[in-house]
């Protein structure tokens, strides 16, 4: 491990990921968490059954534990990762293949099946989670701020081209072929983008050590996170991140119902969003990897609260926008300083598990509150949930003032 040198790979690196993200961000944007709102619209009035999707989430957690264990014994994170990508994103290809060839008659079916490969994609995603950050966050070590910063720009660019495509083809297409289409070609870009991940410099594995067994290996880390006061305040702000999507889970509903819009307009707001995660990515990586990332994690949070200010004043689709875009630049900062935090936190060769543990924290808070958004805005309407969601950043920002930015303190290894 002495003679890996993460500044002689640092390009190569970069480049890898950007390469993945570039295409991947054009797919992604094709079946965005808008996009299936919209598509969802068009099959329920239920806003409960529409919150219901995440908790497909939920499916992820036992999958994010088997990782957390195999993830220091893993030789070769990029191929697996690469691997579990690409079995992820094939569920994206099934399923816009089945919607491009049903009639669109029986509105069940198509719910059924949209709720099938979400959960696959959540199960992959638990395995996925723990090798993809170690990996990451071992090849660019403290510059991985950075690094994430072009990989969102990269995602984020050609995913404004992918949400005004989705846009065309959704307004081009009776439904439900559309969408079908709009799915089918975003899950083939996404499957193709992943042997990117082949090309990066893999650091050295860190000893041949016989890990523990599982349940003794759990208990460890359980108790590792929870002697660590600074962590566990640092997860308290992460659950609080997660709840904010109770609102922001259903702006792009409520835009689609408030102001009357077309489900077209879905690749729109694709696009508005990825273009303000791209260039809040790009300023935010670094600005992070300068200033802190609790700092960063601080100025995601007074966006998230502007943003649901907005949310709550739109009566036109200009108004929207904006309040959208202040969503967009407030995902991908705290997005960025959470991933860094968690990094920062974790000793050498427990990254990986401790953005397990984190995921552990947001999945089952973003299901719930998901849920429950939909089922108090069926009984209460949009702008109770709205105004209530205020609190949330609020009380995030006085819990992460209450924690001290671990880049701040001295540091176990130089990752």
């Amino acid at each position: 491990m002495d003679d890996w040198r993460p500044e002689r790979h640092f390009r190569r690196n970069l480049a890898a990921v950007a390469c993945w993200e570039t295409f991947w961000g054009f797919g992604a944007a094709c079946v965005s968490a808008s996009i299936v709102m919209a598509f969802l619209v068009q099959l329920t009035d239920s806003k409960a059954l529409i919150g219901s999707l995440s908790l497909t989430n939920l499916l992820g957690l036992p999958a994010l534990f088997v990782t957390v264990y195999l993830n220091r014994r893993l030789r070769q994170k990029r191929r697996f990762a690469a691997a579990l990508w690409a079995a992820q994103t094939l569920s994206w290809v099934v399923l816009g293949a089945g919607v491009a060839l049903s009639d669109g008659s029986a509105a069940a079916p198509l719910i059924v099946l949209l709720f099938a490969a979400h959960a696959t994609i959540y199960v992959t995603n638990g395995l996925v989670t723990a090798p993809t950050y170690e990996l990451l966050a071992r090849v660019f070590g403290r510059r991985w701020g950075t690094a994430q910063g072009v990989q969102v720009f990269s995602n984020r660019a050609t995913g404004m081209l992918g949400g005004l495509f989705a846009a065309a083809v959704l307004e081009a297409y009776p439904f439900p072929l559309n969408f079908g289409l709009t799915f089918l070609v975003g899950g083939i870009l996404l499957t193709l983008s992943n042997a990117s991940l082949l090309a990066m410099a893999e650091p050295p594995t860190y000893g041949d050590e016989k890990p523990p067994r599982f349940g003794a290996y759990l208990r460890d880390l359980a108790n590792a996170v929870a002697g660590h006061r600074a962590f566990v305040e640092f997860l308290w702000v992460i659950g609080l991140l997660a709840f904010i999507a109770m609102a922001q889970g259903f702006y792009v509903v409520y835009a689609l119902e408030h102001l009357r819009l077309a489900p077209s307009y879905a690749g729109l707001f694709t696009t508005i969003a990825f273009a303000a995660n791209g260039l809040g990515g790009i300023v935010a990586g670094p600005l992070g990897d300068r200033v802190g990332h609790r700092r960063l994690l601080l100025g995601g949070l007074g966006f998230h609260l502007a943003s649901l200010v907005g949310i709550l004043a739109t009566r036109d689709l200009l108004e929207f926008s904006v309040a959208l875009a202040l969503s967009g630049v407030a995902t991908v900062a705290a997005s960025i300083a959470t991933a860094n935090l968690t990094a920062d936190f974790a000793p050498l060769g427990e990254k990986g598990s401790y953005t397990a543990v984190t995921r552990l924290v947001a999945q089952p808070a973003t299901a719930l509150s998901t849920l429950l958004g939909g089922i108090l805005i069926d009984l209460t309407g949009y702008g109770a949930v709205f105004t209530a969601a205020l609190s949330l950043p609020l009380l995030a920002i006085a819990l992460t003032l209450r924690f001290r930015d671990p880049r701040a303190a001295p540091r176990s290894d130089a990752a």
